[in-house]
């Protein structure tokens, strides 16, 4: 989010890099737009949102890698493993 400088850029390319998700705010929504101007223009931006976007983009991918009740009874019954998002080492 909003942030002077680049002390935010090797921490966002570090979860780039482990095929994480980076999601930077927008120059128009920013009261600085340093930090997010600096992963933006690295290419490292899964997407750049306004502020009011950032939320529900982060609730669809937590509620999409969730899985239900049926999917869980679904893999077990097969030999396939679910595929989940991992992201530092959590589901």
């Amino acid at each position: 989010m909003t942030g002077m400088g680049a002390d935010g850029l090797n921490g966002a390319r570090a979860v780039h890099e482990r095929g994480g998700v980076v999601l930077a705010q927008d120059e128009a929504s920013s009261a600085v737009w340093g930090m997010p101007a600096k992963v933006t223009e690295a290419g490292i931006a899964s997407a750049t949102l306004p502020l009011a976007e950032i939320a529900g983009m982060l609730t669809q991918r937590v509620n999409a890698g969730r899985l239900t009740k049926m999917d869980i009874a679904r893999h077990a019954a097969s030999a396939v493993a679910p595929r989940r998002e991992v992201t530092d080492g959590l589901f």
